[in-house]
């Protein structure tokens, strides 16, 4: 459902979401989609804040539901460098908190929008989804 109270459009829910279909992560099997839903927070924020840094420990993962975030690093001469602009329906942060190391770029939002926090529950969720879609994967392959 979309709110446009505040003149946003917030995404309520992912099972919901009329922009799912088009989107990588969002267009997960219907039982992984209502097993994430359990694990979410919606949270806003405005342009210019920073969902982590660069070198930072993980403290969630974030689903962008709308906006845009930029991925930037340091260079060795203190330049910032623009590595990827992340749009909507991208998952950001998660290597790191699935390997519990630091955050190897900062993101920051670049368009106003709401996204998926997504605490620690997340990582023992992630890597049961991935093990599950593997093996249907190869239980599908020709023996």
């Amino acid at each position: 459902m979309l709110d446009h109270s505040a003149g946003l459009d917030i995404i309520e829910s992912c099972v919901t979401c009329k922009l799912r279909s088009g989107r990588l992560f969002c267009n997960l099997p219907e039982d992984i989609v209502q097993a994430f839903e359990s694990l979410r927070t919606t949270v806003v924020y405005p342009r210019g804040s920073i969902l982590f840094v660069e070198g930072q420990s993980p403290r969630g993962v974030y689903l962008i539901c709308t906006g845009r975030a930029k991925l930037s690093t340091s260079a060795a001469d203190g330049k910032t460098l623009i590595v990827q602009i992340a749009e909507a329906g991208e998952v950001l942060g998660a290597s790191a908190a699935i390997c519990g190391g630091p955050h190897e770029v900062t993101a920051t939002l670049e368009a106003c929008g709401d996204q998926e926090k997504l605490e620690e529950a997340l990582k023992g969720w992630l890597k049961s989804t991935i093990a599950q879609i593997e093996q249907e994967r190869a239980e599908r392959l020709p023996a």
